[in-house]
């Protein structure tokens, strides 16, 4: 067929269509067809909507609920950090004070009721008691920790012009106190017949009876520092790191003093635990009653704010000697007597510069200490090797 024939026939078909009768649909018809398709149709814009209206709500409240999520973490770590930083200066500055039982029963009684703890606070009019088999930790701030040993009985009694005060009635304390200078004593323990006045040191303390009725008897051990123990308040020895005292004769001790020992076989003298040996500078050296203490009544009275630093400068003094620096032994202990002439130290002191004096060659000034010593104390336990230094070569009483 040629293309002429095709464009023939689409022109007929065209005549035809136009031609072509197209049905009218009966309006009654129409007016049903239309009250059915416009509900449907409207009730499908309608439900529409409303999903885009829950929708947008949902998306609503999932915003707000991951904004409040987020301020409530934010505030939870705020609270965190408030809480890490109020807690922080408590537990380094001064924890609260405790006890621990370590093995076998302990007891503590606060405000009259008596319970057996494994964990506590402390307080003040706190007492605590370990059974024969038992071992407990002690905590006083961040200053003193201690274990106190099986059959013990410790107490915390008001501190008066120290930091802790504690009473032991019976047992063994091992106490660990801080070294750090202070201008009160950090710590004073209370035995039935001494007090131990503590600065910083590593010591223990071990009070007895040979029997259930009989006198107590107190022992001091010190491995690192110094303690002093007074007597009614009344200084009656010094004891320093690997020296021993104990109580044991302690009355005719203080009221006469013992016989002269010569100086070098003091020194040699063993000082072993529970012998009942004593330091060297224990009580056969009483000094005069120290300015500012009471010659009666208790350590509560005394003025002990320059304890610390008298131990201080002591203590310089021993670590120059063990370096060998003899000089700098001499003008620290100088500077200790100058300053407190009253020291409960002040004996042991002089004796230490005089030696330390005739060690470095200085023997005009070893001997002028050597006279002051004498004239302090002639019956001192030093007095053989002072006279020596006085008149070289003549000994004599």
């Amino acid at each position: 067929m040629s293309g002429a024939d095709d464009q023939e026939r689409a022109k007929e078909l065209a005549r035809l269509w136009q031609a072509s009768v197209v049905p009218v649909e009966d309006e009654a018809v129409l007016e049903a067809r239309r009250e059915r398709l416009l509900p449907a149709i409207g009730g499908a814009i309608a439900r529409g909507a409303e999903r885009r209206k829950r929708a947008e709500r949902f998306r609503r409240v999932t915003r707000g609920l991951a904004v409040a999520a987020g301020l409530a973490v934010a505030a939870g770590l705020g609270r965190i950090a408030l809480s890490s930083r109020s807690a922080a200066p408590h537990a380094e500055g001064r924890p609260e004070s405790g006890v621990v039982a370590v093995s076998g029963v302990v007891t503590l009684t606060h405000e009259s009721r008596t319970a057996v703890v494994e964990r506590a606070a402390l307080s003040v009019g706190d007492s605590v008691v370990t059974a024969v088999d038992a071992t407990a930790e002690v905590r006083l701030t961040n200053l003193v920790h201690a274990n106190l040993a099986g059959s013990s009985e410790l107490a915390v009694v008001t501190p008066v012009r120290s930091t802790h005060r504690v009473r032991l009635d019976r047992g063994r304390l091992d106490a660990k106190v801080d070294d750090r200078p202070s201008d009160t004593p950090k710590l004073v323990v209370e035995t039935p017949n001494v007090d131990i006045v503590v600065t910083g040191t590593v010591f223990d303390v071990d009070v007895t009876r040979a029997e259930a009725d009989a006198p107590a008897k107190t022992d001091v051990h010190v491995t690192k520092g110094r303690v002093a123990v007074f007597r009614s308040g009344v200084f009656v020895a010094a004891v320093t790191a690997g020296g021993v005292w104990s109580s044991e004769g302690l009355a005719t001790a203080v009221e006469a003093p013992a016989p002269a020992k010569d100086t070098a076989s003091a020194k040699d003298a063993p000082a072993k635990r529970g012998t009942g040996v004593h330091a060297v500078v224990a009580a056969p050296e009483v000094p005069a009653a120290r300015p500012g203490l009471p010659s009666s009544g208790t350590l509560e009275d005394a003025e002990l704010g320059t304890l610390a630093e008298e131990n201080a400068l002591f203590q310089r003094a021993l670590e120059a000697r063990r370096r060998g620096d003899d000089g700098s032994v001499a003008d620290t202990l100088a500077k200790l007597l100058s300053r407190y002439p009253g020291s409960p130290l002040a004996a042991e002191a002089r004796v230490e510069r005089m030696r330390a004096l005739a060690r470095a060659g200085r023997k005009d000034e070893a001997a002028r200490e050597a006279r002051r010593y004498l004239a302090e104390r002639p019956d001192g336990v030093a007095r053989e090797e002072a006279r020596r230094l006085v008149m070289p070569g003549e000994t004599g009483d």
